[in-house]
């Protein structure tokens, strides 16, 4: 039995990055029991430069993260550089015309396209930052650019959206455990185990395969 764990995230989530990293972890930990599929979920889903107020708030959220270990050499220059993004839709859209690929695919795009924002410190959702990067990855870049332009990948994203809001998601990192328990914001890796194992022990009797 696998247990679906849905992440909603935004890649421009600083604060996503670690609770992916964190479940990533978890993933491995528990071997064929868990799998954990990103969603999306925008938080800038309209076209709009931020306000000087939210590009400061946003660039503290990265400076934070940059003092854990998931964040190190993170910047806060893609808020701060002078280009910032205006919507975070179109790389969640990339991520869904990527999936089309296959999950492996999607996982190299999701990592790459975090590294060029916070490492980087460059607009990913400029059309010709995302399609460097799907190059980049190894993508078939005319099955990827017609499927990014698609409608298919704008709407799996509004969908996503709106399921987000159906489990009761209001703020990211949202996690939400076979399909029912929602855990909101950064835990703990041990915070995420726990979850699961009461997960566990209340809706299977199957026994948890771990990997020491």
């Amino acid at each position: 039995m696998r247990i679906p764990v849905l992440l909603f995230h935004d890649v421009l989530c600083a604060y996503c990055t670690v609770a992916s990293a964190r479940l990533s972890a978890l993933e491995q930990e528990f071997a064929d029991t868990l799998h954990v599929t990103p969603r999306p979920y925008p938080l800038r889903p309209l076209e709009a430069r931020p306000s000087d107020k939210e590009l400061k708030r946003l660039a503290r959220h990265v400076r934070s993260v940059a003092k854990l270990p998931e964040g190190a050499g993170y910047s806060s220059s893609v808020w701060i550089g002078g280009d910032p993004p205006c919507s975070s839709t179109p790389p969640l859209v990339a991520l869904e015309a990527a999936l089309l690929q296959g999950e492996e695919a999607q996982r190299r795009m999701l990592e790459r396209l975090r590294a060029v924002a916070f490492r980087g410190g460059m607009n990913i959702a400029r059309r010709d930052v995302i399609l460097e990067v799907a190059g980049a990855v190894g993508l078939d870049m005319p099955r990827f650019v017609t499927a990014f332009d698609s409608q298919a990948a704008t709407r799996a994203v509004e969908l996503a959206h709106r399921s987000a809001i159906a489990h009761g998601v209001q703020a990211l990192p949202a996690v939400v455990f076979g399909d029912e328990w929602l855990i909101t914001g950064v835990r703990e890796v041990g915070e995420y185990r726990d979850a699961l194992l009461r997960w566990l022990g209340r809706y299977t009797s199957q026994p948890v395969r771990v990997v020491h």
